[in-house]
């Protein structure tokens, strides 16, 4: 049986393409950002401070926090001494057909609690977790995720019921943007660059950027950056990281390897060459 450690990092493409971490952190500050995935966290020790939706809560161990795939949060300790937490990203796509199919929840959504200290909710999550880390092949954690999504869909989710239509006539101006900037991410792009894409002046542009996806257009594009250097890095252990930070729109590595770290949590090095994929 692997060895249960901190700073660990790994696949599980069973159980809704999720990437698993189980991690502590002493100081670091994770800034403003959002991720296409659904994203739920165990605190196990420690103390974890998260501002998401113009709230503020301090997660202590045993809080589960639950995330909407674009909901812009940010994280730092909450005492001196951080916090550790294990912690899933799970693909949206993935976890919608999932629940449809065995819940019959269409556009299922977390619910805007952002966090409860559910002992059951932890118990299921913390076992699903564990199972993961400690049996590549586990079927209890397809089990336990089929219980902890019920548990979700139960307790902690909400009916998003406007159409695929309306969600695009609300965010068409920054989809034509971020369809720009994911397909130039190598490149070296101004705000005027990005704006014209829109018909917007670059001040309108932003303004309305930043009230629908809730940080700058510059945030979002070095948050896409660094998320396909994670794919690169995954998928190639033998890439060089000049070479990869160059691909992906970095200067250079120590740039890259700086705005890595805020976002991942651990740097592109440990990240690379220590990894899992089940």
């Amino acid at each position: 049986m692997p060895k249960l450690s901190l700073n660990q990092h790994w696949w599980s493409q069973e159980i809704a393409g999720a990437r698993m971490l189980n991690a502590r952190f002493k100081e670091h500050l994770f800034p403003p950002h959002t991720h296409e995935s659904f994203t739920v966290a165990l605190v196990t020790g420690g103390s974890y401070l998260v501002r998401a939706a113009a709230k503020v809560f301090v997660a202590k161990p045993g809080a589960v926090i639950f995330l909407n795939p674009g909901e812009v949060h940010s994280g730092a300790p909450g005492e001196r001494g951080g916090w550790t937490m294990r912690s899933m990203h799970l693909n949206a796509d993935s976890v919608r057909e999932y629940i449809m199919k065995e819940f019959e929840q269409a556009n299922f959504r977390f619910t805007r609690q952002l966090w409860a200290r559910d002992q059951i909710l932890a118990n299921y999550f913390y076992r699903l977790h564990r199972s993961a880390e400690t049996n590549r092949r586990s079927k209890e954690a397809c089990s336990l995720y089929h219980q902890l999504m019920g548990h979700f869909v139960k307790f902690y989710s909400e009916f998003d019921g406007r159409s695929a239509a309306e969600k695009d006539a609300f965010t068409g101006i920054t989809s034509k943007a971020k369809l720009f900037m994911r397909d130039n991410l190598g490149a070296k792009l101004l705000l005027d660059d990005i704006a014209s894409q829109t018909g917007l002046s670059k001040f309108y542009f932003l303004k309305i950027f930043g009230e629908t996806e809730g940080i700058t257009p510059h945030a979002w594009l070095t948050q896409q950056r660094i998320e396909r250097s994670a794919d690169i890095l995954r998928t190639n252990c033998d890439a060089r990281l000049s070479d990869v930070a160059v691909k992906v729109g970095f200067s250079d590595q120590a740039h890259f390897t700086r705005e890595f770290k805020k976002i991942i949590g651990l740097t592109p090095r440990i990240f690379q060459t220590n990894r899992a994929e089940f």
